[in-house]
């Protein structure tokens, strides 16, 4: 692996700080999720109750020692320190532990074989070990239950454990034993006092603390019955969690949407992109639909980048039809100043022609009166002259 990112989050109270291997440098999507995958396979090896979600990741930024969003590929570095949050979950990126190796098959190069434990070979029983008839794990031999335990306790395949390790191994079995105790236990395992326990130290300490072996080795599992449960609340948290996820999906669509008919295309595009994937997932509840989601985001970024290319050539065809506009505009003003213009010498006309029909019957009122030259005109008898 050439690239390789560190990202912690919070399991059940506890800080986790994980390395995550690419081949090369990822996109934001590809990152988050390979960081799910991971975490969620820790989750279950730690009985987390919660399916593993990420809301939103954060990375350090060690030139101004401050966490910023994670928003652009371009902050990604090898090395870097990523902080996943989770839904429903407060937490702040504080005391983060050293990275260490996952559990997930993919940070190894695969799974079994040896893993390099002084002293250790594959153990003949596979981890999650079959259950008698209570629903306990099956009863094995000491050399099993060291290989099983110390496999179980050794979450970041180290090959060997740390106080926190064997402190972290006790709480999730019940065993609360004080500090003074755990302190004791460890120093007694570790024989060569480098904080280290390895697997042949580990053999020491189990045939000096036989009855601490077998309650951890019995309580490492669950009961079919607390299985069952542990089951019956993942189930009513990974709805809980999906529910209040659409919800907050749904308040932001209502916010952001401008009006009704907006909110209304919002809620059909999501039928036309989405209405796929939930076809085939009513046909199959257990489809792993991040790929279908991923598809659907592509078909949907697609579209979107295609409506963004035709936006320049319809601007021009309205930047076009404006200037068309215009022109017409233009001829139609010089149109209505020449009606206007006409208008006003019709008036103009209208005017003089009732100011003459006025001066024409003054003149030949008067002239009825008291006559004229151009009355006695026309009565005069041409002979007489």
């Amino acid at each position: 692996m050439s690239f390789v990112v560190k990202a912690c989050a919070d399991i059940n109270g506890q800080k986790i700080n994980l390395e995550i291997p690419f081949a090369s440098q990822p996109t934001i999507p590809e990152l988050m999720q390979r960081i799910t995958e991971f975490y969620d396979y820790e989750s279950k090896a730690m009985r987390s109750p919660r399916a593993f979600q990420i809301s939103r990741i954060q990375i350090h930024n060690d030139s101004l020692l401050k966490w910023d969003e994670l928003t652009r590929m371009d902050q990604l570095r090898p090395g870097s320190q990523l902080y996943c949050h989770q839904p429903n979950v407060t937490d702040i990126q504080a005391d983060l532990p050293d990275a260490v190796r996952a559990q997930h098959p993919m940070a190894s190069g695969g799974a079994g074989g040896s893993l390099g434990y002084p002293g250790y070979h594959a153990s003949p029983v596979p981890i999650r070990t079959g259950t008698t008839a209570l629903g306990e794990r099956e009863h094995v031999d000491t050399e099993t239950k060291l290989q099983c335990v110390f496999q179980e306790l050794d979450t970041s395949k180290k090959g060997f454990l740390e106080y926190g390790d064997l402190e972290r191994g006790f709480k999730q079995r019940g065993l609360h034993f004080a500090v003074r105790t755990i302190g004791e236990l460890f120093h007694k395992a570790d024989v060569n006092r480098d904080s280290r326990i390895y697997f042949d130290e580990w053999v020491t300490w189990g045939s000096v603390y036989p009855n601490t072996l077998d309650a951890m080795y019995y309580r490492g599992r669950d009961t079919d019955e607390e299985g069952g449960i542990r089951r019956a609340q993942r189930e009513l948290q990974d709805m809980n969690d999906a529910d209040m996820l659409a919800a907050e999906l749904l308040n932001e669509m209502i916010k952001r949407s401008v009006n009704p008919a907006q909110l209304g295309n919002c809620v059909k595009s999501l039928n036309r992109y989405l209405g796929p994937a939930a076809q085939a997932l009513h046909a199959d509840p257990g489809r792993d639909v991040r790929p279908d989601i991923q598809r659907a985001l592509e078909d949907l970024s697609r579209d979107v980048s295609q409506r963004e290319k035709q936006m320049p050539e319809l601007e021009a065809q309205l930047r076009a039809a404006a200037e068309r506009r215009n022109l017409l505009q233009q001829q139609e003003m010089t149109l209505l100043e020449q009606e206007i213009r006409l208008e006003r010498t019709r008036d103009q006309m209208r005017l003089q022609e009732a100011k003459y029909a006025e001066a024409e019957h003054l003149f030949n009122t008067k002239a009825g009166e008291t006559g004229s030259p151009r009355r006695a005109r026309r009565v005069i008898n041409p002979s007489v002259q």
